[in-house]
């Protein structure tokens, strides 16, 4: 569980406008990482004060801290060897509304997920291309492709995972279907998602396996033909009381097929090892 303090992120997003600005891309002042910004500076004011103050955006406000987090993770890790497919995707990716549920188009934060998921396998250690379906990741000389597809709630999850087996069966790779769970994990009885709760301090790992155990059998049913397996992610944060730190946790979990052998079982493990 990683803590950032909201001086960090403020020190992201300069981050992330110094990428911008030495490659020639645009920030537009009224973009969610700049109203996000703002939120925080509101927050790190010295005569505010949170609990009397009952309009806070507090959904905006978490959404921002994971979109900070997330876009500066990016840009560190693609900077360098995938500038090109970072600077092609980069006016959708900073583009979307501040909250996901006032997204009318989930283009921006599909991208986001599908960049901030490769530049994962990079921490990893593997070496990744931006390609078809979403990218390639390379294990013992043998390349391999995912699919990467946030949900926004468990009735698209059919359709979302037949997609990511349509993407990895035309890409003429082997692959997984990677699904971001964190707008279907609902903690507090389901009143509240993953990025607007506030936690006692719990690892991410537990969640996403209670999570996703309700829809194993519906997914790995539908991988077929070149998809091996998909891969189940989630994110949450934890805010404690003080409101000057919190704690970003991730977790992720590989899942082969229904109809998985030995050999390919063994080599999903190993995958899931790294």
């Amino acid at each position: 569980m990683n803590e950032l303090h909201l001086q960090d992120l403020l020190n992201k997003i300069k981050n992330i406008e110094t990428f911008a600005h030495d490659n020639g891309l645009n920030i537009h002042p009224t973009c969610r990482i700049k109203q996000a910004e703002q939120l925080i500076n509101r927050f790190l004011s010295s005569n505010y004060n949170p609990p009397t103050d009952y309009e806070f955006p507090w959904k905006a406000y978490y959404e921002g801290i994971r979109d900070i987090a997330e876009i500066s993770f990016i840009c560190q890790m693609l900077s360098q060897d995938h500038l090109d497919d970072l600077k092609k995707h980069w006016n959708t990716l900073i583009k979307g509304a501040n909250t996901p549920d006032q997204d009318s188009d989930s283009l921006a934060r599909n991208i986001q997920f599908q960049l901030f998921f490769s530049a994962h396998f990079k921490k990893q250690g593997y070496p990744i291309e931006i390609n078809e379906p979403d990218f390639l990741f390379n294990h013992h000389e043998k390349w391999y492709g995912v699919a990467a597809k946030r949900l926004s709630s468990a009735n698209n999850l059919d359709k979302r995972v037949q997609e990511g087996v349509r993407q990895i069966n035309e890409s003429n790779y082997p692959g997984f279907v990677a699904i971001s769970f964190d707008r279907i994990f609902q903690p507090n009885g389901g009143e509240k998602l993953a990025s607007e709760t506030i936690f006692s301090q719990s690892s991410a790992y537990p969640l996403l396996e209670q999570t996703v155990n309700s829809y194993v059998s519906q997914i790995t049913k539908r991988l077929k033909n070149s998809c091996l397996g998909f891969i189940g992610f989630l994110k949450i944060l934890y805010y404690p009381e003080s409101g000057l730190s919190l704690f970003i946790d991730s977790a992720e979990k590989w899942y082969p097929r229904s109809d998985a052998d030995e050999e390919l079982r063994t080599l999903i493990k190993e995958m899931a090892e790294k």
